[in-house]
């Protein structure tokens, strides 16, 4: 994500000269939503195949850890809102309005802060997880409006919907497979996440025929 960032920055202040930058912008939120949402699945899905890696014999991480899986698709969810937080900062940087980022990020600390106090002597590790996610919820949801405000793109907001159904989806359907658990129908279930985007009608006909492209190249 700190690449994200780092790239990020001179990208969008150099897009901003072009007459379709907002449009760019738009564009830009989306697929990094698609690839986002695609690797917090991957990860999602394989995590208790990845802890348990082995390199000379031993797994890369310890049995006591293998436990605590539970709570990385939460942490994962956190940093996508962290990347959208980013995607966000466009309007911020454009329109010197960055005197709110303190307040922004404050928003965020003290969400934080209280959310570990009610949550975790509720449920634990867990309850400091989702206190992560509510914290950078709060800094995107805020960052949000006040760019918006600065200056306002509008995002493909039909588009993400499908991402995130699709996203959701996906994630609980293991679920209906605990019988089953082979690698081979996880890997089934990460390729139909593309599959049903395509199904819902997320992909434009550009970007069908681009893929197309590049499947008949390799």
């Amino acid at each position: 994500m700190a690449a994200f960032r780092f790239a990020w920055h001179p990208f969008f202040l150099s897009t901003s000269r072009q007459e379709n930058a907002k449009a760019v912008f738009s564009k830009v939120l989306t697929y990094f939503s698609l690839a986002g949402t695609f690797v917090f699945l991957a990860i999602s899905l394989f995590i208790n195949e990845i802890v348990r890696v082995q390199i000379f014999g031993k797994p890369i991480f310890g049995e006591k850890y293998w436990g605590s899986t539970v709570i990385v698709p939460v942490i994962m969810l956190s940093y996508f809102l962290y990347g959208i937080y980013v995607n966000f900062l466009v309007g911020i940087y454009l329109k010197k309005k960055t005197s709110y980022l303190p307040l922004v990020t404050g928003s965020g600390a003290a969400a934080n802060i209280g959310l570990n106090l009610l949550l975790i002597p509720m449920i634990g590790m867990m309850g400091s997880a989702w206190a992560t996610f509510g914290a950078y919820f709060v800094m995107a949801l805020l960052l949000y409006l006040v760019a918006q405000k600065a200056y306002f793109i509008s995002y493909e907001w039909r588009r993400l919907g499908k991402i995130v159904i699709a996203g959701v989806v996906i994630f609980f359907l293991p679920e209906y497979f605990q019988a089953l658990q082979p690698e081979g129908v996880k890997f089934l279930l990460l390729l139909g996440f593309p599959v049903l985007l395509a199904l819902m009608g997320f992909f434009t006909r550009n970007e069908m025929q681009s893929l197309k492209r590049i499947i008949v190249r390799k």
